[in-house]
């Protein structure tokens, strides 16, 4: 009992312990973020009027109560995760070959993603009591194009909604949508209704191969 408690207490050390590369409270400055190791979780906060590039691959990065930021991501997130929280007027530069699946925004304003490849270079953008937010596509020999985020207009404003791409014959679309919960994973409304449909279809045709079988049986 006592090693196990001490191997859970050694669990939850390593956690805490997990390095972090912090940029907190800089004003009109221009810096590198070069994290430790791919564990490092990059934590940016209460910073106004700056540039920052991350230069190599990071666990993470969260962005909190900045203004007026730019950020451009020249490497990848272990977690593919990039968060924004109660910021406004920010800026996320996705350079070429990088790929960020997952951006989210919480009370923020004014967020702009900006892809210098093409639009799988995001994924989706989950965002909560959050408005102005936009994805732009540009870079050389690419079309500029501009997507905007949002709600649906009777959806209540305190939901938490996705922004993804969906393809149609007018090309690809930014469609958002209401975000609900199957336990603990998040999914897109249609996303989550068209699954269940999936899922009623599978279980009609397994019932008619068993009926199917039932009725050969009896009539042996």
């Amino acid at each position: 009992m006592a090693e196990a408690k001490q191997g859970g207490i050694q669990a939850i050390f390593k956690l805490s312990a997990r390095p972090q590369c912090e940029t907190v409270q800089k004003h009109d400055q221009t810096i590198d973020l070069e994290p430790e190791s791919l564990s490092t979780r990059v934590y940016i906060a209460e910073c106004t009027n700056c540039q920052l590039v991350l230069k190599k691959k990071a666990a993470n990065v969260l962005i909190e109560k900045c203004q007026d930021l730019v950020l451009t991501m020249s490497a990848e997130l272990v977690s593919g995760t990039l968060e924004v929280l109660k910021s406004s007027k920010i800026s996320l530069k996705i350079g070429p070959n990088v790929k960020i699946p997952t951006v989210t925004a919480d009370s923020t304003s004014g967020l702009q993603i900006v892809l210098l490849e093409n639009e799988q270079q995001v994924e989706s953008l989950y965002f909560h009591e959050s408005s102005d937010l936009t994805i732009k596509v540009q870079g050389d020999g690419v079309e500029e194009k501009e997507y905007a985020a949002n709600p649906p207009a009777d959806a209540a404003a305190h939901r938490q909604f996705v922004a993804h791409w969906v393809t149609n014959e007018g090309g690809v679309q930014l469609k958002t949508e209401k975000v609900v919960r199957e336990g603990v994973f998040p999914y897109a409304e249609e996303e989550l209704k068209e699954a269940q449909e999936k899922d009623r279809q599978n279980a009609d045709k397994a019932f008619k191969v068993l009926e199917k079988e039932f009725m050969k049986s009896r009539k042996k």
